[in-house]
């Protein structure tokens, strides 16, 4: 065991980037990883407020704190299935990266251990969106029901610590056995992408099951708590570790995760290592033959290698497209489900009028978190230099940049708005709205997103993981452009008060974005590029 515990260690100091500020000796890349660390944390602060805003004014509507049980289940069952369809989404980079278990399998450390290892490293990379879920709720429940804090905190951090494990080892036997199944094809890379997605999809699809159920929980707070006790009993216990501690209640609870965890490592160990030996295994082709190259123009060529290079990159292409597949997933939910069907049965039949609005928020939102510019300098690497040397106006390439963005995301939000357009009866004015907004959002953001990299290039990367999901041009991005969507719905509350028309306010934030549009593409077009 003492191998284990030096891997989580190490990919403890590795996560939190604590291993390299320490040890860093160029004073330029401190600085830019001492403020990827502040940004991360400024942007985990903002989302909890923004979430602990939202619940808190959820139940002040209901006016009812004996909800705020049924609150913390919920949150913790959404936060589990977000989790669990991100890690099968998104792992294979980090169960199957080559390189990393090379280095690891070369010493002298058990088959399980690696395994365990590698379990542990998916959930601390998990342990961040899990307490963005959970947190809001847990600090609306001590404020009504006090209690010693040190001991409060206490019990939640038990509990806390255990959560992300039954998700992702439920995700990850899934990931394991779909790899069996592909590992032997040629281009198993590209299926093995393919099939997680289709796996992900199918169970969000196939989730409307349970409505049957959810009709029938009575809308009081003990029905959801049975429901959870009966169906997610490991949830419950959470909840219960939490509110009211017991002994045996928390043993359960730790027992309901820990067994999972020891029998995949114990069953899958061995297949682990057959399957990374195969992933390991480069296959070439022998067939070389002349090709006539067709000539195009400057920002065609361009644009022909930005398609190229996101489509090279399995982590790039999930990382920037989740949110619109999201999208393109609650679009067919509404047609399945009937949006109005579904908030009467969840007993919001009075918030029905608000849905269109709710989805424009949705759809920029998802426009602008679905960027791909805000890594596609720091991606170019150590080929950069040849962009430098061409003879071309940087404002060419970062257009052949933003096209890229607009080809990506657009497309299926388009498509996912017109399935809204068909299940929620929505007028045409408000349609167009949506189609403005998506555009709108997807401009603004993809020219924020380069002019961000610019200012924040990392060019000495060893995987891509490290630029798309964690370069700081990323984090800035992020938090940058998730301000833009909820600035403007948080501002006009307050200004509802003063009978503001909500149309007047729609058409002033859509020539602040316009405006914003052109003064960004002007300042870019400005910008010449980096310097490695």
């Amino acid at each position: 065991m003492r191998d284990f515990w030096v891997l989580i260690k190490a990919e403890f100091l590795n996560s939190f980037y604590v291993n390299r500020i320490i040890h860093e000796k160029n004073k330029k890349e401190k600085r830019n990883l001492i403020l990827k660390l502040a940004f991360s944390i400024a942007l985990a602060a903002f989302l909890v407020y923004y979430f602990y805003y939202i619940v808190n004014m959820g139940l002040k509507f209901f006016h009812s704190k004996e909800i705020l049980q049924s609150v913390m289940l919920i949150f913790a069952a959404l936060a589990s299935f977000f989790i669990f369809i991100r890690i099968l989404s998104l792992t294979q980079t980090s169960m199957f990266r080559a390189g990393n278990y090379e280095m690891i399998a070369s010493m002298p450390i058990q088959k399980n251990v690696i395994l365990m290892g590698k379990i542990i490293e998916t959930v601390i990379d998990e342990y961040a969106i899990m307490f963005l879920f959970i947190l809001p709720s847990i600090i609306i429940y001590y404020q009504n029901h006090p209690e010693n804090i040190v001991l409060f905190a206490f019990k939640f951090l038990l509990a806390f610590l255990f959560l992300p494990l039954l998700p992702t080892i439920l995700a990850i036997s899934f990931i394991i056995l779909i790899a069996r199944l592909l590992v032997r094809f040629k281009n198993k890379d590209t299926l093995f992408l393919i099939s997680t997605l289709a796996l992900s999809l199918f169970i969000i699809f196939n989730s409307r099951s349970l409505m049957p159920l959810l009709e029938q929980l009575e809308t009081s707070a003990g029905g959801i708590t049975l429901f959870f006790k009966q169906y997610l009993p490991f949830i419950y216990y959470f909840v219960e570790t939490i509110t009211n501690f017991n002994v045996v209640n928390y043993l359960l609870y730790v027992a309901m995760t820990f067994i999972p965890f020891f029998l995949l490592t114990f069953l899958f160990s061995n297949l682990y290592e057959k399957i990374m030996k195969r992933f390991m295994v480069v296959s070439t082709g022998n067939r070389h033959y002349a090709k006539n190259y067709a000539q195009n123009s400057i920002l065609k060529a361009l644009f022909k290698k930005e398609l190229k290079r996101y489509f090279a990159s399995a982590i790039y292409v999930l990382n920037t497209s989740f949110g619109a597949i999201m999208l393109f997933a609650s679009s067919i939910a509404t047609l399945l489900f009937g949006a109005g069907k579904v908030i009467e049965t969840m007993g919001f039949a009075e918030l029905t009028a608000i849905v269109p609005y709710f989805f424009l928020v949705f759809i920029c939102f998802v426009a602008s978190i679905s960027c791909t510019t805000n890594a596609s300098i720091s991606l170019e690497g150590k080929n950069f230099w040849l962009l430098k040397v061409l003879p071309i106006k940087p404002i060419q390439i970062y257009q052949a940049k933003i096209i890229l963005n607009m080809i990506i995301v657009l497309p299926i939000t388009f498509i996912s708005i017109l399935i809204l357009a068909f299940s929620l009866k929505i007028d045409w004015p408000f349609i167009l709205l949506y189609f403005g907004a998506a555009t709108a959002y997807s401009i603004l953001t993809s020219i924020l997103g380069i002019i961000i990299n610019l200012y924040f290039p990392s060019f000495k990367w060893k995987r891509e993981i490290q630029v798309v999901k964690q370069g700081l041009s990323v984090l800035v991005s992020v938090f940058l452009n998730m301000g833009l969507v909820i600035l403007p719905v948080m501002l006009y509350f307050p200004l509802a008060a003063w009978n503001v028309s909500l149309n007047l306010y729609m058409t002033i934030v859509g020539v602040c974005l316009l405006l914003l549009i052109l003064l960004s593409y002007q300042f870019l077009g400005k910008k010449e590029l980096c310097n490695e």
